[in-house]
């Protein structure tokens, strides 16, 4: 299955890039959210190779992530290859200059299933997919709007009685 959303943010895409890459921001709200996040690979810097095991509880149910930084070509793109048990996902970003000051992101997730009870939750993820997507569409309207320094912007606090 796969799912895309995109965002035009009032910033040249050099800054869209550089907040995208605030590895360490990103880091701290997951675990406000109760991730428990570390680092496996043994880089200095930023770049392909970076690694995250992520421990999270979704549906009642403790679950354990891999997260690799598959691709990292500034000041345009990101690829991200991540896993939880049998489910499998690349997740691709793009930065594209539509001006001076002005820049469109684009998000698209591509999931697969490798197990039976992966395979059945992707059915259920396809089922959902219009409502996904217009999460994935606010989820990335509130990202431009941080970016811009605009109100309404992502939260760095988790909210209360929602999963997210």
């Amino acid at each position: 299955m796969k799912i895309s959303a995109s965002e035009d943010i009032a910033a040249p895409a050099e800054e869209v890039f550089a907040a995208l890459t605030d590895f360490d921001r990103f880091e701290r709200m997951a675990l406000r959210r109760g991730a428990r996040l570390s680092r496996l690979d043994a880089l200095e810097g930023v770049g392909a190779g970076m690694v995250w095991r992520i421990e999270f509880t979704f549906r009642g149910r403790e679950r354990r992530a891999r997260a690799e930084l598959a691709e990292y070509a500034p000041p345009d793109r990101l690829r991200y290859d991540s896993r939880v048990g049998g489910f499998s996902s690349v997740t691709e970003i793009e930065v594209m200059a539509l001006s001076p000051r002005r820049s469109r992101l684009r998000l698209s997730i591509e999931s697969h299933a490798s197990s039976v009870p992966a395979r059945l939750f992707l059915q259920s993820l396809r089922l959902a997919k219009p409502a996904l997507r217009r999460r994935l569409q606010k989820r990335l309207g509130q990202l431009g709007r941080r970016i811009d320094g605009l109100p309404g912007a992502l939260p760095d606090q988790p909210r209360r009685g929602s999963a997210g």
